[in-house]
């Protein structure tokens, strides 16, 4: 077998895109796993980083990189209905793992506070000659903002 003729078939076929996306992913989780799983070091942030740089370095357009990973978006929409549909089916237990009667009724709370501070610093500025008369205001969207 040649090698120098598969390294060429590699570089000047969309292939290489493939292969850098694959690549670049498992080295964000060799990374990701490394580091004690960090937050910041997500496998798909350290592959976006790499994928992004080499697009940059090469020059290659979104569209030629796209053309090359078209395999990986047409495989993406069933595997994501293929996971929602079981998540689906056990919602009212994923729910009862991570809230609680409490839970909504702080959340709710909290939702009925930020409205209500909205709706009366609205119309606190309506009412207000302090921004009408001191500042050049305009007009958008039943809200006040300075210039």
């Amino acid at each position: 077998m040649n090698i120098d003729a598969l390294v060429e078939y590699i570089t000047t076929t969309p292939l290489i895109w493939l292969i850098l996306t694959i690549g670049s992913f498992k080295l964000g989780i060799i990374i990701y796993e490394k580091f004690d799983k960090h937050t910041l070091l997500q496998p798909i942030i350290i592959s976006y980083v790499v994928i992004m740089s080499a697009l940059f370095i090469t020059d290659v357009s979104y569209e030629e990189y796209f053309k090359g990973v078209e395999i990986i978006h047409f495989f993406l929409g069933p595997a994501t209905v293929a996971l929602a549909l079981p998540l689906y089916n056990n919602l009212k237990h994923i729910k009862s793992l991570f809230f609680t009667n409490y839970d909504y009724s702080c959340y709710s709370r909290s939702i009925f506070n930020s409205y209500c501070s909205f709706l009366i610093m609205g119309i606190w500025c309506r009412t207000s000659n302090y921004f009408i008369n001191d500042y050049k205001v305009n007009h958008c969207a039943n809200c006040y903002y300075y210039i």
